[in-house]
């Protein structure tokens, strides 16, 4: 199958425009988790309330995994589906997955056999990895009965759950985790690929149509949270909390990326409830949260100041839909010294806007900030009574294909005149449309141009 390339949606010039902003570089996952380790290897990164890894321990349980997954016969550019809660193996995984080459394939624990088995056939994957049973569900129940019908599917790896016996489809964690020297180990994983190769395949809501796939390279990914570095003020001192799930875009590249990149740490809730999550908050000393607006409006609610010590907290980023003014006043209302940011971005180029710890605090009430930078955004009249945003596709964390199917390999556009956006996933002059902005009595966000 025809996996796309950054040739695929970038020209020479733009890719030099990126790399000289600094948006892309030549490291990988592995190259800044081997960075992290270095300056930092002692250093806390991923909790969960059962599993502590530090950076050194991560990179070594990363090696030794990716090296039992290349002994199953997972190689560079093979996809791997990803379908695990928030817990720390996630990022095991994840790491694993990067040092051998493979393509990332999450997948939501919400999800369910027909979703599930749309994305095993349509990125072709030939390994997955699950839970045995997560609230009450049984993943690996449906995996195996899914792998019937998916000729492709060769290893299923289950976490925290009893394999069955006979067979050899089903395999532990514990299982592929190898011993041996980590030097002789890291030859046998081999060089993996490199920040411009396919690194995950995301997929969409598929509100109006069937999810399709976001091939997106390490580049294009980790540009996103390049940019949030940013408009957060993030450093290592932060301590990301993330209830959100790790295997949406949300939490991926907030709660993995964003506090790998700087050598912070990161507390993940598999299970959110609100008055649980402000007791981790507490023991954990979290600092930043980007969460859907649900969860602030929760946590707001629970928050007795004579019950919880929520005095960590900086800053928290509402996403994905407007916020209401009243969640945010409460918000400030309840915890003043926590700034209150909201965010709007997608699956195809991630990050779109944002406000940042330098606006205005009022700004969040009516707005979703300015244009990161390296996007534009465009307001055009998409025949509806609502505005429609449409975001620049040579966006530094644009996917080199929005939309990927099986079959349906990236075509470069003719040339033709720029136009407007209009629905469908990218137009000949390259934006993408993206849902409405708003809604009747709703805020409107607004937005500044950038480049």
């Amino acid at each position: 199958m025809h996996m796309p390339s950054v040739s695929d949606r970038y020209d020479d010039t733009q890719i030099a425009e990126h790399r000289a902003a600094g948006f892309w570089t030549d490291d990988t996952f592995t190259d800044v988790l081997a960075q992290q380790v270095a300056a930092r290897g002692s250093a806390t990164f991923v909790t969960d309330g059962t599993v502590s890894l530090t950076y050194a321990e991560l990179d070594e349980a990363a090696l030794r995994v990716a090296a039992g997954l290349r002994r199953r016969g997972v190689g560079p550019g093979d996809r791997v589906a990803v379908q695990l809660p928030n817990w720390a193996e996630f990022v095991v995984v994840a790491a694993a997955l990067s040092r051998i080459g493979a393509v990332m394939v999450p997948i939501m624990t919400i999800y369910r056999g027909d979703e599930v088995g749309h994305v095993l056939a349509d990125a072709e994957v030939s390994a997955v990895v699950t839970p045995g049973t997560f609230r009450g569900f049984d993943h690996l129940g449906m995996i195996t009965e899914l792998a019937a019908s998916s000729p492709g599917l060769h290893t299923v790896v289950v976490v925290r759950g009893d394999t069955p016996s006979g067979g050899d489809l089903v395999v532990s964690l514990e299982d592929v985790t190898v011993a041996g020297d980590p030097a002789a180990l890291a030859e046998e994983v081999g060089p993996g690929v490199g920040p411009d190769d396919p690194y995950v395949v995301v997929y969409t809501s598929g509100t109006t149509a069937r999810p399709k796939g976001c091939v997106h390279t390490f580049n294009t990914y980790c540009s996103g949270a390049r940019q949030l570095v940013i408009g957060f003020g993030y450093t290592a001192d932060d301590v990301q909390f993330g209830p959100s799930p790790v295997t949406h875009t949300t939490g991926l590249v907030t709660s993995v990326l964003l506090p790998l990149l700087v050598g912070a740490g990161t507390h993940l809730m598999a299970d959110w409830e609100p008055n649980r999550g402000l007791e981790e908050i507490a023991r954990f000393g979290c600092t930043v949260s980007v969460t859907a607006t649900t969860f602030l409006q929760m946590l707001v609610a629970a928050y007795d100041p004579q019950v919880h010590d929520a005095s960590s907290l900086r800053a928290w980023v509402c996403a994905g839909s407007p916020i209401p003014s009243a969640v945010v006043e409460r918000a400030v209302a309840a915890l003043p010294d926590m700034r209150v940011l909201s965010l709007y971005g997608r699956s195809e180029n991630l990050c779109t806007t944002t406000c940042t710890v330098d606006d205005a605090p009022e700004r969040s009430l009516t707005s979703d900030g300015s244009a990161v930078p390296g996007s534009s955004i465009q307001v055009v009249d998409g025949g509806v009574p609502r505005s429609r945003w449409a975001t620049r596709a040579t966006s530094p964390s644009s996917a080199p294909a929005t939309c990927w199917a099986t079959s349906t390999s990236p075509r470069r556009p003719p040339p033709s005149t720029p136009r407007p956006a209009t629905r469908g996933p990218v137009t000949w002059a390259g934006w993408t449309p993206t849902a409405s902005s708003g809604s009747p009595g709703a805020r409107r966000t607004s937005s500044s141009a950038a480049g």
